[in-house]
C-alpha cells in the first residue's frame, strides 16, 4: 500500500514540476462529463484492471476526471494510477497524449531518491553508505577506475557530490 501511495505522490510531482510548453489554448471548450473506462492494453508491459475492481470509489473518479478535463487544473496534463502493479487509471488532458514528453528537471532527483528508498526497503540496495561499484559488477576493470572512484557511495549520488 505504501508504494501506491509513493507511486501517486510522484505522479502529482511530476505534473507539478512540468514546464514544457503548452499547447495553445483559446479558451476551455464547453463543459463536458467525464465517464470512467479502463485504460486499453497496449502491449507495453502494463497489465490494467478496473478501478472499481481496484477498490477505488468511480464516483470520486469521475468527479476526478470531470476537474481535469474541464480546465479546473490546467497544469495538469496526466494522471496515471496503479494498484497492485496493474494500471487501473490512465488519462491525458489539455492536448497533451502518452507520447508527448515533458521536461521533468530537477524532479528526476526527487524520483531516483524515492526509488532509492524504495530499492533499500524491498533489499536491492542494503544501505546508502554502500559503494556504488558492487551494483555495476561490468564496470570493475574500466582503465579509469581508481581507489577514490571506488568510495563514491550511492549517498554521494543522491546528493550529486
Amino acid at each position: 500500500m505504501r508504494l501506491t501511495y509513493y507511486f501517486l505522490s510522484l505522479l502529482f510531482l511530476l505534473c507539478a514540476c512540468s514546464k514544457d510548453e503548452e499547447p495553445e489554448l483559446i479558451t476551455p471548450p464547453e463543459q463536458n462529463e467525464y465517464n470512467y473506462s479502463q485504460p486499453q492494453e497496449i502491449g507495453d508491459g502494463w497489465e490494467t484492471e478496473n478501478i472499481s475492481i481496484a477498490g477505488f470509489d468511480l464516483s470520486l473518479i469521475n468527479q476526478l476526471g470531470n476537474r481535469l478535463k474541464n480546465y479546473s487544473y490546467p497544469h495538469i496534463h496526466s494522471v496515471l494510477i496503479i494498484k497492485d502493479s496493474k494500471l487501473v487509471f490512465e488519462e491525458y488532458y489539455h492536448g497533451y497524449n502518452a507520447s508527448r514528453t515533458h521536461d521533468l528537471r530537477s524532479a528526476t532527483k526527487s524520483i531516483t531518491a524515492m526509488l532509492t528508498g524504495i530499492a533499500i526497503e524491498k533489499g536491492f540496495i542494503n544501505s546508502v553508505d554502500d559503494a556504488i561499484i558492487p551494483y555495476f559488477p561490468e564496470y570493475t576493470d574500466l582503465e579509469n577506475l581508481d581507489s577514490l572512484k571506488r568510495l563514491i557511495t550511492v549517498k554521494d549520488l543522491l546528493c550529486m557530490r
